[in-house]
């Protein structure tokens, strides 16, 4: 139980890493990390979990919530999860980064998974002019800490977020609370142990399939590109040479729009095309325009942003594009969060609405 000192509130600094922020950082950022921790959810216990990381490699990650005994590996050959209570796993695509995917089997992975540790960089996830205070010193159990309350109010979130941290950095608490349109978040992780020093082998980040588990489901092969799933990495022509989209983003969401060469409907949707990528650019979400069935003279209807030419076919096939246009909006994370199929201009309004929104939420995901 949280036992808090009286302190008078003492701002600290207005959006920028200070007070116990770039010390939390810095240990987060150790080369392997070990916790283990529990989830409470609007005050009730949740759950239990443990996180053993090997920077930029290696992840894996279990927790018992409920019915629920969920583990998942992440390494560059690997990303799979399973659930022994149901005897499900899943395999995901393997990205090459230490990114977490959505789950397919766990309803609760998304929020107790401490995804803030993986980042290591508190301050990276908060809106510009976030507010650090600090509230004086505290005890988490039996362990000395110091509170610092971090608030923070833009026009894609608000709230708070109550940060107990030791002399070493060390975060024995932390208590997020977010504010959105359809209520509150509050997800509470309270740590029991921490390691910046574990002896991880190879094997530590092995996640063998039991005898008599199942895949959690069998997708179809001719499926288009699935929202909430990895985005299909893909090769394209450019005016320098070749790219993927998802290298260029380099980390950012991004906007992929595509129409084809010869397609007598694409040339109708210049227009919202501009809007939706004046739409995106003010968000700060990068832009690409792509050409399927290109020649290497095909114009591009989005200007001043980089365009992306499929002379050979394979971005297509990669894509499964069933029809043009088609545009995708994808988060940093890589994960694709909403899809557009077609053109119609009377849901212009429509479409640039849904837009808007999915960028507002792919934001506020930590």
């Amino acid at each position: 139980m949280l036992h808090v000192a009286a302190a008078a509130l003492v701002l600290a600094s207005v959006g920028q890493a200070s007070g116990p922020l770039p010390k939390v950082k810095a240990f987060l950022n150790s080369k392997q990390l070990e916790a283990t921790y529990s989830v409470a959810v609007s005050g009730k216990a949740f759950g239990t979990a443990s996180l053993k990381i090997r920077r930029s490699t290696d992840l894996l990650f279990t927790m018992k919530a409920g019915e629920e005994d969920y583990a998942l590996v992440i390494t560059p050959r690997q990303v799979r999860e399973l659930e022994r209570s149901s005897k499900h796993y899943h395999e995901f695509r393997p990205i090459g980064r230490l990114l977490i995917p959505p789950s397919e089997i766990s309803p609760t992975q998304g929020f107790m998974i401490a995804d803030w540790v993986l980042v290591g960089d508190i301050a990276s996830m908060l809106p510009p002019g976030f507010k650090t205070a600090s509230k004086g010193k505290a005890k988490v159990g039996n362990r000395d800490v110091e509170h610092t309350q971090i608030t923070y109010d833009s026009p894609m979130a608000s709230g708070s977020l109550d940060l107990m941290t030791d002399a070493e950095g060390r975060p024995w608490e932390a208590r997020w609370r977010t504010m959105t349109p359809t209520g509150v978040m509050d997800y509470k992780y309270t740590f029991t142990s921490w390691s910046n020093a574990p002896k991880f082998t190879d094997a530590t980040f092995r996640l063998d399939i039991p005898t008599g588990f199942v895949p959690a489901y069998i997708k179809d092969p001719s499926d288009p590109a699935t929202v909430d799933e990895y985005f299909p990495s893909t090769t394209w022509k450019t005016a320098s040479g070749t790219a993927d989209p998802l290298k260029l983003a380099a980390g950012s969401a991004f906007l992929l729009i595509l129409g084809a060469e010869q397609c007598d409907i694409t040339p109708r949707a210049k227009g919202l095309f501009g809007k939706m990528a004046q739409t995106a650019q003010a968000a700060k979400v990068k832009v690409f325009y792509g050409t399927l069935r290109a020649k290497p003279n095909s114009p591009a209807l989005v200007p001043g942003v980089p365009h992306l030419r499929d002379e050979s076919g394979s971005a297509a096939k990669a894509l499964r594009i069933q029809a043009t246009p088609m545009v995708f909006l994808v988060d940093k994370s890589g994960v694709l969060r909403r899809a557009w199929m077609g053109y119609d201009a009377k849901k212009d309004a429509v479409v640039l609405k849904e837009l808007a929104q999915g960028i507002e939420l792919q934001s506020k995901s930590r």
